[in-house]
């Protein structure tokens, strides 16, 4: 598990990463380009969480869902629920993803 867990952080901080980069001053990025790292990087996150705390989940995209799974666990993530909706609604106003 220890693996698994580490990987999805490594692969959560290099979203973070990529990102910032994307961002910086003279980088030119689209903002489809950041929005799409920023949720990845939360998305790897939460999904490392679920690992910690031994919690299945499905594949998938969904921020909300795996803050659904995080709830009876961890509540104190209920307070960036408004950032995980823009951040799914970014992916949508950009077509970067089709939630299943």
């Amino acid at each position: 598990m220890k693996r698994v867990l580490d990987d999805w952080i490594t692969k959560a901080e290099g979203d973070y990463r990529a990102a910032i980069r994307l961002h910086g001053p003279g980088a030119g990025a689209t903002h489809d380009a950041v929005c799409f790292h920023c949720q990845q990087c939360v998305e790897k996150y939460l999904k490392a969480l679920c690992t910690l705390d031994k919690i299945r989940f499905e594949k998938g995209h969904n921020l909300l869902y795996l803050l659904g799974l995080l709830q009876g666990v961890n509540p104190s993530l209920e307070l960036f629920r408004t950032e995980f909706q823009n951040l799914t609604a970014m992916q949508w106003m950009y077509g970067t993803w089709r939630f299943r």
